[in-house]
């Protein structure tokens, strides 16, 4: 089988135009054609000598482009760093006019990983014999921690995380050859996803995580995340968070995105079929006391574990002004009964014209 080349190496037909990227159909959940890959890199002259990741990649890319259930068969571009930015030489070196693309493309790199409707594949998992097996050169600095504990891959999957809709980021580790379509892949692939964070908090992680070189890459992947925080989450009017498995301590998180006045734009959060209870809600209503999320029309609570004592607290923050713009909040399928008490407190909002 093939191995993964270098960017130099690749022929001219492997690399889609623009112009070709703008007149393919739309893919899977209505996502572009386009698949960003974060993956760990396994030695340093090369991410993946053994072909590990690659032989799971192109599992899953096959029954991507094969389509089905209502998507047509059709090519996907498919960004992955070691092909698609200029990278070193046998001498360990660039030509001048590959050291300035490679650092113009870094700088953007994480616009494939940001935008809404570009898939996400993050290929979690390192060989058994990792990296015992492998054999490195003399001297090499060797990372021997997983993916997570990257700085780099973390900063690819925080990104991913912010605005992307749940069946847009997709974690390969989890693909077991059992899933034969997109459908059971994103099932599968696509629960329990870290929430976003606040670029304090993205700091304070990354602090945590290991480098090749932290003292040449720390500082740019930190500003790096804070960029696209910043524009995407400023910019949001949906977030759709649903059925991620994300219990009180995610949405505490989200609380500090809420209360760092973040999201002033945001019309519609979804937060449906997880597994959110009353510590969850509270933490919700408490960053918007300061007016928070001042556009929220839409709160989606569907399907999570809220007693009568959160849907009260939900009442009351809607009686109070805390959620100015709310128009509907859906709590269907929750622990707690008397939705009516939501219902009535919009009513009064509603009517009263605010």
């Amino acid at each position: 089988g093939g191995m993964l080349c270098r960017r130099q190496e690749l022929p001219e037909a492997a690399f889609l135009s623009l112009a070709t990227l703008r007149r393919l159909s739309h893919g899977v959940a209505e996502s572009l054609r386009i698949v960003a890959v974060s993956h760990p890199w396994m030695h340093p002259k090369h991410p993946d000598p053994k072909r590990f990741n690659l032989m799971l990649l192109s599992r899953v890319l096959k029954i991507y482009v094969e389509g089905g259930l209502g998507v047509q068969r059709g090519t996907f571009a498919v960004f992955i760093d070691f092909m698609s930015l200029h990278q070193k030489g046998p001498d360990q070196e660039r030509t001048d006019a590959e050291a300035a693309l490679f650092k113009k493309a870094l700088s953007t790199m994480m616009e494939w990983y940001a935008h809404p409707m570009v898939l996400t594949f993050k290929l979690t998992m390192l060989p058994e014999d990792y990296p015992a097996g492998f054999n490195f050169p003399t001297g090499a600095t060797i990372n021997t921690a997983n993916y997570e504990g990257r700085g780099w891959c973390f900063c690819e999957s925080s990104v991913s995380n912010l605005v992307k809709d749940s069946n847009k980021v997709l974690d390969l580790g989890k693909y077991t050859d059992a899933e034969n379509d997109f459908v059971s892949i994103m099932k599968t692939c696509a629960t329990k996803r870290a929430p976003p964070l606040t670029p304090a908090n993205f700091r304070l992680a990354l602090d945590k995580k290991q480098f090749t070189s932290k003292n040449a890459d720390f500082d740019m992947v930190a500003k790096l995340y804070e960029v696209k925080f910043v524009e995407l989450m400023g910019e949001a009017q949906k977030l759709i968070y649903y059925d991620l498995r994300w219990g009180d301590a995610e949405v505490l998180a989200m609380a500090d995105v809420f209360r760092s006045r973040a999201c002033l734009k945001l019309r519609q959060l979804n937060l449906g079929g997880n597994q959110i209870g009353d510590a969850g809600v509270i933490a919700l209503v408490d960053a918007c006391a300061d007016n928070a999320l001042p556009a929220l029309e839409v709160l989606g609570l569907v399907g999570n574990q809220i007693s009568d004592a959160g849907i009260d607290v939900l009442a009351k923050a809607i009686a109070d002004g805390t959620l100015p713009s709310i128009r509907r909040v859906l709590l269907h399928g929750n622990l707690g009964s008397n939705i009516q008490v939501v219902e009535d407190a919009l009513s009064v909002l509603i009517a009263a014209g605010v």
